[in-house]
């Protein structure tokens, strides 16, 4: 069966849901992300200072974890290892906190 004829197959509501579903084009998704900042760089410079103070402190939590990991691990022979992974934490926080360019 081909993708077409399950497609046509499906309740009018199924067929709808997919359609909804469905990924969107590679163009029209970089015109959404560039249309998003684009809104955030219009923003006041005071609001940009404020937003780069932010992520600034929480990116600063990258050597407090940093530390924290190696003094739990750092006599190990991976310690070394495991305690860059602190690195990540700031910018974790950061990215999933939307703390970039935050309104």
């Amino acid at each position: 069966m081909h993708d077409d004829d399950f497609i046509r197959e499906l309740p009018k509501i199924e067929q709808h849901a997919l359609r909804e579903h469905s990924p969107l084009p590679p163009q029209l998704i970089f015109k959404i992300i560039r249309h998003e900042g684009e809104e955030e760089l219009a923003r006041s410079f005071r609001a940009l200072a404020f937003s780069a103070l932010a992520a600034g402190v929480f990116v600063s939590f990258s050597f407090l974890f940093r530390s924290i990991f190696h003094m739990y691990v750092g006599d190990y022979p991976i310690g070394g290892m495991i305690s860059s992974l602190g690195y990540t934490v700031g910018f974790l926080i950061v990215i999933l906190g939307r703390m970039q360019l935050t309104r």
